[in-house]
């Protein structure tokens, strides 16, 4: 799919603007939120908004991200009224409740559905620099206390943005091989670039921190790159914290524990080295730092529901 062939998908008439006689703006006055939680492996989702009737007040359990790709789309946020003119992005909290106004047939906006299992470690590293959506993902991902809050961000003379945003769009809705892959390393560049525009505009910093989130995902980098080695004492010295403390930070931070943490990471680094190496099992368990190998084969079955050597097996066949 290319530009000309993305523009000509996303006029045309097509469920959800349809109703199943092929009515345009029949689809009724209430609505049916989808969770995305349950697509095996995605971390990105993008869907075309519906067009026609106006979207009732609702909310998700995942971040949203909108982008008027022509015309304007109109918002209802609280009190405040959000017009969306061409070029727009406004990234929205989970749980937040808004409604949206009816749109006419060249008010074309696409939803980016941001999944938790997109803010990894490395995630956050590529978008270390970016202030505004480093601070809105690491205040807002577990902290409860946060919901409600959205960006807005005028992009409509940045066309590497809307550049990106197009390869996006045509990687998801005309799907190819490594489209996954090339989907989720665009979101980082894609949000750095909205930055600039943030920022080139006179953006400034508005949100705050809990306390201690801003070192949590080097953190996480830390241990994710020495998990073989890595203890909760020896990490907490490295970045100047109580043990207690830390733990309490990730805990509170990611709802997992630092053992949780370290022993995803171990077995991560551990299928890396069962596709790209010949090591023997036990070796590779002793090589990411889990000495008892009956105890690998336990949770890397929890992790993948399948041993290492079918692992091995599966995922060397498909190189």
């Amino acid at each position: 799919m290319n530009k000309t062939e993305l523009t000509e998908y996303l006029v045309k008439d097509k469920p959800p603007d349809l109703d199943f006689d092929g009515n345009a703006g029949m689809l009724g006055s209430t609505i049916n939120i989808t969770s995305f939680e349950n697509i095996p492996g995605s971390s990105v989702v993008i869907t075309q908004h519906g067009r026609y009737l106006p979207t009732p007040e609702h909310g998700h359990n995942y971040y949203e991200m909108m982008y008027v790709y022509s015309g304007s789309i109109t918002h209802y946020i609280g009190d405040d009224e959000v017009r969306l003119g061409e070029g727009s992005f406004c990234l929205f909290d989970q749980n937040i409740r808004h409604s949206i106004a009816a749109s006419g047939k060249y008010d074309i906006a696409v939803n980016f559905i941001f999944l938790k299992n997109l803010f990894t470690p490395d995630f956050f590293t590529k978008i270390e620099e970016n202030n505004l959506f480093y601070d809105f993902f690491t205040s807002t991902l577990y902290n409860r206390n946060t919901f409600g809050r959205y960006i807005v961000v005028d992009a409509k003379d940045n066309t590497v943005a809307r550049d990106l945003a197009a390869i996006a769009m045509c990687e998801s809705f005309d799907p190819d091989i490594c489209s996954k892959g090339t989907l989720e390393s665009l979101i980082p560049i894609l949000l750095n670039e909205l930055f600039r525009s943030w920022r080139n505009k006179g953006g400034r910093k508005i949100l705050s921190e809990p306390d201690g989130a801003s070192n949590v995902w080097r953190i996480l980098r830390y241990i994710q790159t020495n998990c073989a080695t890595v203890s909760l004492t020896s990490t907490a010295q490295r970045f100047g914290y109580a043990p207690n403390y830390l733990g309490t930070l990730l805990a509170k931070t990611t709802g997992q524990s630092f053992t949780e943490i370290r022993q995803k990471a171990c077995i991560n680094q551990a299928t890396i080295m069962l596709v790209n190496s010949d090591m023997p099992i036990g070796e590779i368990a002793q090589s990411v730092g889990i000495s008892n190998v009956t105890f690998f084969y336990t949770l890397f079955h929890r992790f993948f529901d399948m041993t290492p050597a079918e692992y091995r097996a599966k995922y060397r066949s498909a190189q």
